[in-house]
């Protein structure tokens, strides 16, 4: 019955608000034993100190429905329950004035199926005990524990709280009982999920002003956490994109500046040391990576053009130092449709790993590899890798080799072995080469041992058109061993065609006028002529004619194909002739 009674007076706490009156009486002699403030306003009475006799003489053992009057004579329906424990008997009486009953009726309905069905949890505490007078269901399914548990312990929804918002949430509490409380906080279920949560607290006044209980509100805001994390990512990224965009085009001046004084350097017929080509190509690499950049910050894709992935490898080998390098390039089929730049990006990300890792060694020893095999079906099934032949690209080194608990970390981004603080960079070198090798279709494996050292093997998909070095209807890339010519309006321009050219066209011949090239032409056998645009159609013509005489040869023309004359536009679509864009970089089209 003491359990009994101790509900019905959490019950009437809760309802202490509204305008029903309560009351909790003892028979014989109908002292009140508890009641509400409503009931105290209507009839007068006190918990303790009086008796319901003034308005009700009798009351029958079955109990039931009467109409009495208030002290102020209203009518009030009273609705009397009667209760019998241990020899004593009591009653619950709960009365409404007439002319408002409905109405509280349904406002009771309504605040009972709100807190029943908002996705909240609703709360309502003692201040004298401490304990809690109502919890809504949500606290189950927001906090994955019993409300009863809260209501028997009611500080157990503590015990939930993550441990590093403990003292912040503790300190809030203390404000709690001066109507000053509003924390989010994150929660640890039983299962382990961890939810956010904001919780507010308000203080309940009675009507004499005292403050008697505490309400509160807690609102799941995962969700919402979660969105203004994404939205704030999204704000850092495009706050670096626009800082990098700046970056690159700081940078590409000072490489156009770089470029000009390594073009100082070289002979009056285009000539430059090896180390001052090496200088040029690699400034021109970059940029093209910063183009990259800005194509994608656009939204368009990255430029292709037919790459010879030995003659990059045998670049970068050229420029590792203190390691003994050793390459066996063996592939047959190795051009690729790729953007150069993304190709020596994934090359000095796995050289650059594997100079790292033989730090320490007696000697430093890194190998390169390369072979032609088929990507099978199964690996494949891997997302967006393309079944076919492939260049296996293998990068070895001779260091202590990958501890087997972190191989599956290895190509996880910002995750690495190396000191914190060394380079703001640590741990995306694996993750870019991974990713890019991944949107050419191929994919990377990872081969280690403790004391064996590590292995990357790198699976591209080779071009269907580029299988051999001499694809049909395709232009052909430089081919080492070959004589080139480059033609230009004067011996400046020559000069500066050749050097903004890759790979062996930078040991070509030059001319500067369309008489001197037909000389050379007439006395040197050349696999392929690149012609500039601003030498006129005239001069294009007769030097089209030329090449077209000879067997094999090929020619290159830096211009637009709307300033071509007919004699190239017939060779190009022979495919005898390929274009270039004025500025002689770009892809070569036929």
């Amino acid at each position: 019955m003491g359990q009994r009674l101790m509900s019905y007076e959490l019950v009437g706490r809760a309802l202490e608000g509204m305008s029903d009156a309560w009351l909790v009486v003892a028979f014989p002699g109908g002292k009140v034993l508890s009641c509400n403030a409503a009931a105290e306003r209507l009839f007068g009475v006190k918990a303790g100190e009086s008796t319901v006799g003034d308005f009700l003489e009798n009351v029958p053992p079955e109990g039931g429905r009467y109409i009495v009057r208030g002290r102020g004579g209203e009518e009030v329906e009273l609705v009397v329950s009667p209760a019998e424990a241990a020899g004593q008997s009591f009653a619950v009486m709960v009365g409404r004035v007439v002319e408002k009953g409905e109405a509280d009726a349904d406002r009771l309905r309504y605040m009972a199926e709100l807190a029943e069905n908002i996705e909240a949890v609703l709360w309502l505490r003692d201040m004298a005990t401490g304990r809690y007078v109502y919890i809504s269901p949500q606290y189950e399914r927001i906090w994955g524990c019993p409300v009863r548990d809260l209501y028997e312990r009611p500080s157990s929804w503590k015990e939930n709280i993550h441990e590093e918002d403990r003292e912040r949430v503790e300190s809030a509490l203390a404000r709690q009982k001066s109507g000053d409380y509003d924390v989010e906080y994150r929660i640890v279920r039983p299962d382990g999920e961890v939810r956010w949560v904001r919780s507010r607290a308000f203080l309940v006044r009675d009507a004499d002003g005292e403050v008697r209980r505490i309400a509160g509100i807690v609102m799941d805001i995962t969700e919402e956490k979660e969105l203004r994390q994404r939205v704030m990512e999204a704000l850092r990224f495009q706050e670096m994109e626009e800082a990098l965009a700046l970056f690159a085009h700081d940078l590409n001046n000072y490489l156009l500046f770089l470029e000009g004084r390594v073009k100082g350097l070289s002979a009056p017929d285009g000539s430059c040391p090896p180390e001052a080509r090496d200088i040029l190509r690699r400034a021109k690499m970059l940029r093209r990576m910063f183009d990259r950049f800005r194509r994608r910050s656009r939204g368009k894709g990255a430029g292709k053009e037919i790459v010879d992935v030995h003659e990059l490898l045998e670049s970068e080998l050229s420029a590792l130092k203190g390691v003994k390098v050793e390459s066996s390039l063996e592939a047959e089929h190795h051009y690729l449709a790729a953007d150069p730049s993304e190709l020596v990006t994934v090359f000095s990300n796995l050289l650059r790993n594997a100079l790292e890792a033989t730090e320490g060694q007696r000697e430093r020893v890194v190998s390169v590899r390369t072979r032609n095999a088929e990507i099978a079906l199964d690996e494949a099934e891997i997302p967006f890798v393309k079944a076919g032949e492939a260049i296996v690209v293998e990068v070895r080194d001779n260091g202590p080799g990958i501890p087997p608990d972190i191989e599956a970390d290895i190509f996880r981004p910002r995750f690495s072995t190396k000191e914190k603080g060394m380079d703001s960079v640590r741990g995306m070198g694996l993750f870019s080469v991974r990713k890019t090798v991944g949107e050419y279709g191929g994919f990377v494996e990872m081969k280690s041992a403790p004391g064996e050292g590590t292995t990357f093997l790198v699976h591209l998909p080779v071009a269907e058109a580029v299988a051999s070095p001499h694809p049909a209807g395709e232009a052909l890339p430089a081919v080492r061993g070959k004589r080139e010519l480059v033609l230009g309006k004067g011996k400046e321009e020559a000069a500066r065609l050749k050097l903004l050219l890759s790979g062996s066209m930078l040991e070509a011949d030059t001319a500067g006028s369309a008489a001197e090239g037909l000389r050379k032409l007439a006395e040197e056998k050349y696999d392929t002529v690149l012609a500039s645009g601003q030498m006129g159609r005239e001069a294009l013509e007769r030097i089209a004619a030329r090449v077209e005489k000879e067997r094999g040869a090929r020619l290159l023309v830096a211009a637009r194909e709307e300033d071509l004359p007919e004699a190239v536009k017939r060779l190009v679509k022979a495919g005898k002739a390929g274009l270039l864009p004025p500025g002689g970089g770009g892809r070569r089209t036929s």
